[in-house]
This record gives C-alpha cells, structure tokens and sequence, in this order.
C-alpha cells in the first residue's frame, strides 16, 4: 500500500530525493537500534503503523511479534530519516549497513554520490572483512562506455561530500553488476566476487585500494 506521497506544491528537491510524507493516518516514526524514537534527521529503521498497513500474519504470532513492535508498528527492515519538514528519505535495507569500524555506513549514501560521477554507470558499495576495522568499504564501479576514471579519482570524489569515514576502503571496477531475478543489485554475489579476486597479499598488510 501507498504510505507517503509527493505533492505538486511540493519543492523540487522534495519531490527528487525524498518519497514524500505520510498520508492520511500513516503514523512514521524512525528508530534507533534500542528501538527508541529518533528526533528529525536522524537516521534509523523506519517503522509504520496505520489503515494501509498489516497488523500482523493470521494465526501466527512468533512472526508477527518479530515484524511489529510493542506499539503496533511494522518494522520495514529500511533505513530512513524524517526531515525537519516531515518528508521521509529512504536510504536502504537494514542488511546494507556496513559497519566500519564500529560506525554504522549506509551502502544506499555511498552509492548515491558514486552515481554522480560522469564517468560512472552503475555502482555497488558492500562490506568486505577487514582485520582492523571489521567492515572495510568496497566501492564496485561500472562505467560508462568510454568512461574514464581511477580508483584514487573515485575515492577523492566521494570524499568531497562525505565523511572520513564513509569513502570507500577499497575500489574495483567491473563491466557488470551481478543482479537478481527481480532486477536488483545482487550485494551478496558482488562481495564474493570481490573477495574472490583481491590479489595475495603478505601476512598482515592491509590493502588501502583496488583499482582495476
């Protein structure tokens, strides 16, 4: 069911990068791990509770006590904010975080600012296992027929807008991105693929880049 909506008047960059605020009597509230409510522009699992949306499975109450919350909120499993204006901002699926670090690193975010390089089509961030910091950012680029770009390029552009923290760790390059049968980036078979093909390396050396 429909849960937010834009709206003509809306503002462009509303309409663009946001799905709009909650219609009717949709109730949104985003949550920290704790399950506790975030104040505005904090980013959580977003959960919902209203007309349009299930209560629960029939009969089964294992699983309906693990999709809803004490309060009769549905956990989407996605990651989100609410704005100070009240429109709601998807970043991605709670199973996309990485957690670099011990900080919590949207892959959707990352993925969000490779796409606005010129020279890249497609893109894919995943966590790789990394001794020191137990999730390293891996940063899969496709590009462009004809694109021209470097590993130290794409680490550089996306360090312009994010934090430390959240530039990529490692870049590869790739003519495909493995989907599913849904169409969807296929994130699991992308990180074994990269674990797969990262080259030897001694014992105890971190490696900083890949770039295919």
């Amino acid at each position: 069911s429909t849960l937010a909506v834009s709206r003509p008047g809306d503002p462009p960059d509303k309409r663009v990068f946001t799905v709009g605020r909650p219609i009717g009597e949709t109730e949104v509230r985003v949550t920290g791990d704790d399950g506790e409510d975030l104040p505005p522009e904090s980013v959580g699992e977003i959960r919902v509770r209203g007309p349009g949306v299930m209560r629960g499975y029939f009969r089964q109450p294992r699983e309906t006590a693990a999709a809803t919350d004490a309060r009769g909120y549905l956990r989407t499993g996605d990651i989100g904010m609410v704005d100070e204006a009240g429109y709601l901002h998807l970043l991605g699926r709670r199973e996309d975080v990485i957690i670099r670090g011990g900080t919590n690193v949207h892959a959707r975010e990352v993925e969000d600012r490779l796409l606005a390089h010129p020279a890249v089509e497609r893109s894919a961030v995943v966590g790789i296992a990394d001794e020191i910091l137990g999730e390293a950012i891996c940063a899969c680029v496709v590009r462009i027929e004809g694109g021209i770009v470097t590993g130290n390029e794409i680490r550089s552009w996306c360090a312009a807008t994010l934090a430390d923290y959240k530039v990529p760790d490692l870049v590869t390059f790739m003519e495909e991105l493995p989907l599913t049968a849904t169409g969807k980036v296929w994130r699991r078979e992308v990180a074994r693929r990269v674990v797969a093909e990262r080259p030897d390396r001694p014992e105890g050396e971190r490696e900083d880049l890949l770039d295919d």
